[in-house]
């Protein structure tokens, strides 16, 4: 491809005071239940593990539920080895997106005292504007019914790592598996004992028992094509269509996701310009949206350079009009694309999305041309 270079989006720093949440640590040797009897009563989605206050990883609810261990099991058969988080905001997003985890342990001197969580970021660096429901939710593509095992529920939280999962009763939602529920029934549940005083009601036990069991009514809920708030995306809320049938899930580390785009990591010849004066989700939507295009033009042709621009062209009282400019140059040819709005995000998509044309009828057109080539060569050979 060439000589890739970056311009990595510019990022104004926000400290962690207020994102920190103090939780005391535990052991390696704690057993699971207690580990998921903090979970639940604190609703922490991490949990720090230190031996004699050195610092050793963290435990997650997904770890716990992935891995089937029983309540008594030690701590450490789930630990799960990540740094501690920076002393910036953007920079412990960043950390938190590349180990994979929904939080990290805050450290003094070498000793976990707090935890950054992905809902404490998002409410940190949020102006309380965001993006559409669409552009942000987990799609689910089939939600669960009550009659499922809780073991469906368990391997799906698992794989979609969500903190909850819509529940259908007939045509309608009726509920939801929330993770910390589900931990709390499947690692602090009493045991029951039969006459003969043999146990009953281990983790395979509660596994094999209904979600309805497990589900309970109390959930945010927003619609598909509106706009969430943040706390419905901090908290978890369930996506729903037109029909009311569920659709997505709304939890704040997927957003993160979606918004904070690890540029550094693209081999990709891509400059965003005028995106510093943005707030932190539409800086993220933005180079996602370019990240898209740019990644699906490398593709299909050698890109050179692609370059999107933003500036700010009037103001109407408290609102202002972006103009957005998308240039692709390619080894074969240069493809562009103007627009105007009064959202940056829409003005940079419009862009996008014509340059793209571009691109794509160009690619088309020569497409056809070679085929018909090929096709008067192969006549001319009969």
């Amino acid at each position: 491809m060439g000589l890739a270079y970056i311009i990595v989006m510019a990022r104004l720093f926000t400290p962690l005071e207020g994102v920190l949440r103090e939780v005391e640590p535990i052991r390696p040797s704690d057993t699971v239940s207690r580990a998921a009897s903090r979970m639940y009563d604190e609703r922490l989605p991490v949990l720090p593990v230190a031996d004699e206050g050195r610092y050793l990883g963290v435990v997650t609810y997904i770890s716990l539920l992935k891995s089937r261990l029983a309540g008594q099991a030690r701590v450490e058969k789930a630990l799960l080895k990540v740094p501690p988080a920076p002393r910036g905001a953007e920079e412990a997003v960043k950390e938190m997106l590349r180990a994979g985890v929904p939080g990290l342990a805050y450290l003094e001197d070498g000793s976990p005292v707090a935890v950054v969580t992905a809902a404490g970021l998002l409410r940190a660096l949020s102006t309380g504007r965001l993006p559409p429901t669409r552009e942000l939710m987990k799609r689910v593509l089939a939600p669960l019914r009550g009659g499922d095992r809780l073991d469906k529920a368990r391997k799906l939280l698992v794989k979609l790592s969500v903190p909850l999962l819509p529940v259908v009763s007939g045509e309608k939602l009726s509920g939801v598996v929330d993770a910390y529920s589900l931990l709390a029934l499947l690692y602090t549940t009493p045991l029951e004992r039969r006459r003969l005083g043999e146990v009953h009601g281990d983790i395979e036990y509660f596994l094999g028992q209904p979600v309805a069991k497990a589900a309970v009514d109390s959930y945010r809920r927003v619609e598909l094509d509106g706009t969430p708030r943040v706390d419905d995306v901090a908290e978890g809320a369930v996506v729903v269509n037109a029909n009311g049938w569920p659709v997505g899930v709304l939890e704040p580390y997927t957003t993160l996701r979606r918004l904070f785009p690890l540029v550094e990591e693209a081999s990709l010849p891509l400059r965003v310009e005028g995106v510093d004066g943005l707030d932190f989700f539409e800086r993220g939507l933005i180079w996602r949206k370019a990240l898209d295009v740019a990644s699906s033009v490398a593709r299909r042709g050698r890109l050179l350079d692609m370059s999107v621009v933003i500036k700010e062209r009037e103001k109407a009282g408290d609102r202002a009009r972006y103009d957005a400019s998308v240039t692709i140059r390619l080894d074969r040819g240069v493809h562009t694309g103007k627009a105007s709005a009064w959202s940056p995000i829409d003005a940079a998509a419009e862009a996008l999305s014509l340059a793209y044309e571009s691109f794509k009828k160009e690619k088309d057109r020569r497409r056809t041309r070679r085929i018909e080539r090929a096709r008067r060569r192969k006549l001319e050979w009969r």
